[in-house]
């Protein structure tokens, strides 16, 4: 306490040199300091090499120490004197006709972390921004319209994208440079010039040359504001999914699997389309998805130790990743690895779905239910360094230490001399593992893991986002459903529980914790979580999901709805930005009107609500599917909804009864192909579908189309066959 009182009694020292009173008056770094002692004494550690010798505090503090997002307040004490997106960044930039230099990441992004260290802490090229610029943080996961917007004019001008994104914008927010990681100085990691020269050159061009700026300002500005929609027309053909099949199969890479690329990111490939399309009997959609799948859990974006998947990979092979783990692509992935299971029956990819789910839940789950945003790729490595993938890479040392007279049959299986990040082994087996060495694997890896937990862990992004935990709740509900696992559902309804208490006047917010819930929520945030409601009722047959789901879409329409083709991404009382965007393609995420049609032509099937099935035929007929299908692949697998009529299947079943043969012929359907009623003996009707519906000798299935059923049905083998011809396109 002591110690805590001379922190807060020493004075603020001068601002060290190159705060720029502009950006920082003294009333502003008065206040900051007296919130640093306030974070100071409830155990805040600031991020940053910079601290007075006698104190250990801060040298530099900067208005993200007022932030929520763990992004921006790791960004709190830079030398560059950071300030959040909103009305006082942009006011002061139109004030003092400064250009706004951007920089757009995310708290567990690799390459946020190296341009942080090189040049946000570089004295020279902090007093340059801060003197000739007004310097903007923005954390691409709590603001993922800025993103959006700012990422399609790096894109615009580069060619390819990534983070961090580095923009200089007009103090009209116009992009007129846009660009991703930069290094500091000339010549350094191969790059002609570095970001000191170039920012150098903007600012003298913003001195001298305006009107050039201005042209280029306003031709940015007019493509980020293309609407990328089409005009309504007739919704696409059957045909579309062949097409999708055809357009991957054009762009693969024969040897490794997926669509052919130097750097290897999964959604790249229309996994989900390709498994439906293979559901319908597509041979060699099947042959894509499973070769893909298979080089995947064999390789080393696949975390063979804890569980889950990496980020991407920087080689084609699948074999060295990056290694951050986010969780929506835990999320995707073992939904999409549940569907390769539905289809094949094959246990190794129900087992990649356990080991997934079972470390989002381990790693990532949050108290109070939901689950955080990622882990980082860094870590602190046996030297004492911070070093990308430290926490999941191992020496041959290391192996033996904890391996033993078993390291070298172990390293001959899994040790690959071309999967080596900075001298360190990327675990993975060398091809495809027998039984034997499969059993033998499972001791090794509790050995492994129990020893990699003694490491200093990758930093946490606790942020409860509330799309992500959407895509969360649609993979565990699907995949507790199919797999049996009622813990799997348990954690679903947590965290659906925490995402809808913390709505604000009916609506959801971005993040739901930790701390106080807030932020604008997206029409990612709304979507998402109505999928995920729509398939936590059919996982469950509980009531309360479906309730939720209609009262979530009402508000979504009312917000985000458009008189025709797809909805806005933001809100109508939103923040007015250069253009209120429509998304139609799937990045990293699926596109949140392709969720959209999921969840809307479900609920017209289970409410009977044709309004439902009106509003997602005029979401679809707004977008381009026929013009790229690889890139609306996610749509396209909604469209099977609507061109094979979505089978209503009713299971009734005495209070607690198990109905494991009539489970194992449902799960046969895809679930884009089926909507599922569980309704419990003498209950009340869920849906108006169930009335009347009673169970026979055991559990009893009704399949209908249109409200229109076909005999009541006990016997799994018969329900089989139904469902089996029913299928065929």
């Amino acid at each position: 306490m002591i110690l805590l009182w001379l922190l807060a009694c020493t004075p603020a020292p001068e601002p060290p040199p190159g705060v720029d009173p502009v950006l920082l008056p003294a009333d502003v770094r008065d206040r900051l300091e007296a919130r640093l002692d306030r974070e100071l004494a409830q155990g805040w550690q600031p991020h940053t090499p910079n601290v007075w010798a006698a104190t250990g505090r801060p040298m530099y503090t900067n208005r993200l120490i007022e932030a929520t997002s763990p992004y921006l307040r790791q960004h709190a004490h830079d030398q560059v004197s950071w300030m959040a997106w909103g009305p006082e960044a942009l006011e002061l930039a139109a004030r003092t006709g400064r250009p706004i230099f951007l920089s757009i990441g995310y708290a567990t992004c690799h390459w946020c972390h190296v341009m942080q260290e090189e040049s946000f802490r570089d004295a020279d090229i902090a007093a340059l921004i801060n003197s000739r610029f007004v310097p903007i943080k923005v954390d691409r996961e709590t603001r993922p319209d800025l993103d959006q917007l700012y990422m399609d004019a790096v894109l615009a001008m580069n060619g390819s994208g990534g983070w961090p994104a580095t923009l200089v914008l007009d103090p009209a927010g116009r992009p007129f440079f846009a660009t991703t990681y930069v290094p500091p100085h000339d010549g350094d990691r191969g790059r002609a010039k570095g970001l000191q020269t170039l920012l150098q050159e903007i600012a003298h061009a913003w001195a001298t040359d305006r009107t050039r700026i201005d042209e280029v300002a306003a031709s940015l500005a007019a493509h980020l504001a293309t609407d990328r929609t089409t005009p309504p027309a007739g919704l696409p053909g059957p045909t579309i999914l062949g097409a999708t099949v055809r357009a991957a199969a054009e762009s693969w890479d024969a040897e490794h699997g997926g669509v052919a690329a130097r750097q290897r990111f999964w959604s790249s490939t229309p996994l989900r389309a390709l498994l439906v399309a293979a559901s319908a009997g597509d041979e060699e959609a099947k042959a894509l998805a499973l070769q893909t799948l298979d080089a995947m859990a064999l390789g080393g974006v696949y975390d063979h130790v804890a569980g889950g998947f990496h980020r991407y990979t920087v080689d084609p092979a699948w074999k060295i990743p990056h290694f951050e783990k986010m969780l929506y692509d835990q999320a995707q992935l073992a939904r999409i690895y549940g569907e390769a299971f539905q289809l094949t029956g094959d246990v190794r990819y129900a087992a990649v779905v356990e080991e997934t789910l079972e470390a989002m839940v381990r790693d990532l789950g949050v108290d109070g239910g939901g689950f955080a945003s990622a882990t980082d790729a860094d870590s602190m490595g046996p030297d004492g360094h911070r070093a990308e993938g430290a926490f999941a890479t191992w020496t041959q040392d290391e192996l033996r230490f904890v391996l033993g007279d078993r390291t070298d049959a172990f390293a001959a299986t899994w040790v690959d001399p071309e999967a080596v990040v900075d001298g360190r082994y990327v675990l993975h087996p060398r091809g495809p593992l027998d039984p034997a060495a499969r059993k033998a694997f499972r001791k090794d890896r509790l050995a492994l893991l129990l020893a990699r937990r003694q490491r200093p862990a990758p930093a946490r992004d606790d942020k409860v986002l509330t799309a992500w935990n959407g895509l969360a709740i649609s993979a565990l509900a699907y995949d507790g459903w199919l797999l049996r696992q009622e813990l799997w559902l348990a954690e679903a309804r947590t965290a659906a529980e925490r995402l809808l208490e913390a709505r604000m006047d009916g609506r959801p917010v971005r993040v739901a914790g930790p701390g106080e819930p807030g932020g604008t929520a997206f029409l990612d945030d709304h979507a998402f979580l109505l999928e995920g409601l729509v398939a936590l009722f059919e996982a469950t047959g509980e009531r309360r999901w479906l309730d939720d789901a209609v009262a979530l879409e009402a508000v979504t329409r009312a917000r985000f709805g458009m008189p025709e083709g797809p909805w806005a991404f933001t809100p109508d009382d939103g923040e007015t930005l250069l253009a209120r965007r429509r998304p139609v393609d799937d990045q990293a995420l699926p596109s949140p009107n392709s969720a959209l049609l999921v969840a809307l032509w479900k609920l017209a099937a289970l409410t009977g609500d044709d309004g439902y099935r009106e509003r997602a035929d005029a979401i679809a007929r707004g977008i381009p599917f026929e013009r790229a299908p690889l890139a609306f692949a996610e749509g396209i697998v909604a469209l099977e909804s609507r061109h094979r009529p979505l089978r209503e299947i009713v299971l009734v079943t005495a209070e607690g009864e198990r109905s494991s043969g009539l489970h194992a012929a449902i799960r046969t359907l895809h679930p884009s192909r089926r909507v599922l009623v569980q309704q419990t003996e003498g209950a009340p009707p869920v849906v108006p579908l169930a009335a009347g519906k009673v169970r026979l000798d055991g559990p009893t299935v009704y399949v209908c189309q249109g409200g229109v059923c076909e005999q009541p049905l006990t016997d799994p083998a018969t329900l089989a066959a139904l469902l089996s011809g029913r299928s065929r396109p």
